[in-house]
């Protein structure tokens, strides 16, 4: 049958009505506002079930407009096909980058004495760089933690992408990991989900300092890994050779986070945060003096800094803590002849300080 739809021919292979022809199969027009005239005839709704005849000329009005037009209808049509098949080659093009990426990510596994197997994500070279040197870079932080005891609780203060983190967790230690800058901080979480160690270590996007409160954080870059960044102006700002990132973040006492969340008590704590170690450890005086579960502190300071080092020496001697040398001979101030005997590398020192008996 034959029949002439707003000007356009349109050839069925069986009998139909006029409400066949606006239904699912056809036009698809249940849901549209329109009218409906036969031979120039308009037909009531209730004539809808009237068979159509070979050669009937049927106009279609929807919402008082135009007629509607159905080759401009088909062409849309065809033009929607077209749009959802690219959608579609797209989104598999998509996914097979993401397969691949996923695939081929950039992952560094090692193995240590002590660890069988170890894995960071290396998203840039400085990333690959810290990873890759970890045992060689700072053997006195790795010395220091195979130094606890069974089930101690470490607190890294400035963890970065968090080498020392994983390390201190795979070897079976609980870690509370502290890391400003969030691009090093995604990749901490990175590393913590890829050593299946999200029960073990606490993750904690914060700035320590020694005040609660808004505290400016400034970087020389965003990348991740990166060091020297600066919070509130530290001994380090100097350094920023450009600063490529300042804003304000959320900063907080030690003191603080230890009051007002469920953490477990550290046994051990590491402070490597490029200049604003004194505000940390002001900002950790009660933790320090009442809590005796605290037993040796890490604080990596930089050698062009002998009164910030004399400072917290004498900071930590009052909160009832010694400072040794690699000789374990107690110090109470840095003496430029005896740093020979102290532990660290590249411009930077390693102060261990053990709690005194009492």
């Amino acid at each position: 049958m034959k029949l002439t739809i707003n000007g356009n021919y349109a050839v069925f292979n069986e009998n139909i009505t006029i409400k066949d022809l606006i239904s699912r199969q056809f036009l698809r027009m249940e849901k549209i506002d329109f009218s409906i005239k036969v031979n120039n005839n308009k037909i009531a709704l209730d004539d809808y079930h009237t068979n159509l005849h070979d050669g009937d000329s049927i106009t279609i009005h929807v919402n008082g407009t135009k007629s509607l037009n159905l080759s401009f209808l088909k062409n849309n049509i065809n033009k929607l096909q077209y749009v959802i098949k690219k959608l579609k080659f797209l989104i598999g093009f998509i996914n097979i980058k993401i397969f691949i990426f996923n695939k081929f990510k950039p992952y560094l596994t090692l193995s240590t004495n002590n660890v069988s197997k170890y894995t960071f994500f290396t998203p840039n070279n400085t990333v690959l760089g810290r990873s890759q040197h970890i045992l060689s870079d700072e053997p006195d932080t790795i010395e220091w933690i195979n130094s606890f005891s069974k089930d101690d609780v470490l607190l890294d203060i400035g963890a970065n992408i968090g080498i020392y983190t994983i390390y201190a967790g795979q070897i079976g230690h609980k870690v509370i990991s502290i890391e400003p800058l969030w691009s090093s901080y995604a990749v901490l979480c990175d590393n913590i989900i890829l050593n299946d160690l999200t029960e073990t270590i606490i993750p904690l996007n914060l700035a320590l300092t020694d005040r609660s409160g808004i505290a400016k954080l400034s970087a020389p870059s965003i990348d991740a890994g990166k060091s020297h960044n600066s919070i509130d102006n530290s001994v380090f700002a100097s350094l920023l050779v450009e600063e490529k990132l300042a804003m304000n973040i959320m900063g907080c006492t030690v003191d603080f986070i230890f009051k007002e969340f469920d953490l477990p008590s550290p046994n051990h704590i590491k402070i490597d945060v490029d200049g604003i170690e004194e505000k940390i450890i002001h900002g950790s005086n009660k933790l320090l003096s009442n809590n005796d579960s605290v037993r040796s502190i890490l604080v990596e300071v930089s050698l062009l800094e002998t009164n910030q080092c004399n400072n917290i020496i004498k900071s930590l001697s009052q909160l009832g803590f010694s400072l040794e040398s690699s000789q374990r001979v107690k110090m109470t101030y840095i003496d430029i002849r005896k740093l020979d005997g102290l532990r660290g590398s590249g411009g930077m020192l390693n102060l261990i300080f053990t709690r005194n008996q009492r």
